[in-house]
C-alpha cells in the first residue's frame, strides 16, 4: 500500500508510519495524541474523526518468570529508553517510546482486547481471514 501511495496509485491509505511516508501528505495520525515526530500533524480525532488505533510492541518474559527476574529487565529497558540517542532513533524510525512499569504492557494488552473482541466476533474474522 505504501509503495502505492507514494507513487500515486491510490490517493489515499493508513499505513504504518515510517520515514519512506514523510513524501505522503501526512493528513492525520490515528494515535490517541499527536506524535513527537510529527508534531504539527494532527489526531484522526482532532480532525472530527472518531478513530484511535495504533501498532505497538512490547517485550514480553514466559509467564512463571520471577518477578524480580521482571523487575531487573523491566528497569534496564526503562534506563535504555530514557537516553536521548534512544529516543532519537526510534523517533527516526516513526516509533513512540513509553516504557513505564511491566503492568502496563498486561494493561494494554487487555484494553486491546476488550476493545478488538467484539469487532473480531462481530466480523467473524479467523487468523485464516
Amino acid at each position: 500500500m505504501l509503495t502505492d501511495l507514494i507513487g500515486g496509485q491510490i490517493t489515499a491509505g493508513f499505513p504504518a508510519y515510517n520515514p519512506a511516508t514523510k513524501s505522503a501528505s501526512i493528513l492525520a495520525v490515528t494515535t490517541d495524541e499527536r506524535v513527537e515526530f510529527l508534531p504539527d500533524v494532527p489526531t484522526m480525532k482532532e480532525s472530527g474523526f472518531d478513530v484511535v488505533g495504533a501498532t505497538w510492541f512490547a517485550i514480553f518474559a514466559p509467564a512463571r518468570t520471577p518477578p524480580e527476574i521482571v523487575a531487573k529487565l523491566n528497569g534496564a529497558i526503562n534506563e535504555f529508553l530514557k537516553k536521548p540517542e534512544t529516543r532519537a532513533r526510534f523517533n527516526d524510525a516513526g516509533f513512540r517510546v513509553f516504557g513505564g512499569p511491566a503492568a502496563r504492557v498486561t494493561q494494554k494488552v487487555s484494553q486491546d482486547r476488550d476493545k478488538w473482541a467484539p469487532i473480531i466476533a462481530r466480523l467473524n474474522l479467523t487468523p485464516d481471514k
